[in-house]
């Protein structure tokens, strides 16, 4: 659980950085993510 607050708040931080396009990258990636824990 600690890894995956770690990573909603580094990716949260990224697209508030980068702006409102990034949500959407942010958005897929951590979808991708939750694939990949939920496949393993």
């Amino acid at each position: 659980m600690q890894l995956e607050n770690q990573m909603s708040q580094l990716l949260l931080l990224l697209a508030v950085r980068k702006g409102e396009n990034a949500w959407t990258m942010v958005l897929h990636q951590y979808k991708q993510f939750w694939i990949l824990t939920l496949t393993m």
